[in-house]
């Protein structure tokens, strides 16, 4: 599969993309879409063409796609994928090593979906960078990010993103048994094995989105032998 470079390339005034040689048909169809001048939903679109790079191990091809979607929202002004596209970045600069770089872009996705009262985006920034914690022996850091976003949540267990937070949480949580999340799904009552004391999470709300690429779930330096064991509260 190729993309950017052997995929899309930009010319005209950015008004235009041209499919080069050993494109796929997701992006020939895309270049048949901005060439009628429609510039809706664009951003993820392109946001989308980078995942199939990440995915063909063109990471430096998929920069240059999400940047591009970045330059688009500027001129545009909508905004409402911009969190996403700052997390999918710090995805791929953390493929290449730069975790300082990825924090920053984590940092800024949470914030816009916070401010944009976007949960389902905010779930996901907050999995990146809690992944990131994990992946640093920062858990019990990692399970305070993640697990207040989680807990906002009364509804859509089932669904692959709170399912993967859900893991997330159970892996951190075993650790040491430092941490227990509230046995039944979507309560919203977070206790520390430690104290007994329990944390609530304020109950405002905002819509969900709904597009873009999850989060997988993968293993670390937390999933020891020792920290299978499970926190019963």
């Amino acid at each position: 599969m190729a993309c950017a470079g052997n995929g899309l390339s930009r010319v005209g005034h950015g008004q235009k993309w041209r499919c080069d040689g050993g494109s796929t048909a997701a992006a020939e169809r895309f270049a048949a879409y901005r060439a009628t001048g429609s510039a809706a939903w664009v951003p993820q679109i392109i946001a989308l063409l980078a995942g199939a790079c990440e995915i063909a191990g063109q990471i430096e091809e998929a920069l240059i796609l999400l940047d591009h979607a970045s330059q688009m929202i500027e001129r545009t002004g909508e905004r409402w994928f911009q969190g996403e596209l700052y997390r999918n970045k710090g995805q791929l600069l953390l493929q290449q090593g730069h975790s300082e770089a990825a924090e920053q872009l984590y940092r800024k996705a949470l914030s816009i979906a916070e401010e944009q009262e976007a949960k389902l985006w905010e779930l996901r920034a907050a999995m990146s960078l809690a992944r990131l914690r994990r992946d640093q022996g920062r858990c019990a850091e990692a399970h305070d990010i993640l697990a207040p976003v989680y807990t906002w949540f009364t509804e859509g267990f089932d669904t692959p993103d709170l399912k993967h937070a859900k893991a997330l949480l159970d892996e951190l949580g075993a650790r040491d048994g430092h941490f227990g999340l509230a046995a039944r799904p979507g309560s919203r009552t977070l206790r520390r094995k430690s104290g007994g004391s329990s944390a609530t999470r304020p109950t405002s709300r905002g819509p969900a989105a709904s597009a873009g690429r999850a989060e997988q779930p993968h293993r670390s330096r937390c999933d020891t032998p020792s920290s299978r064991r499970l926190v019963r509260v």
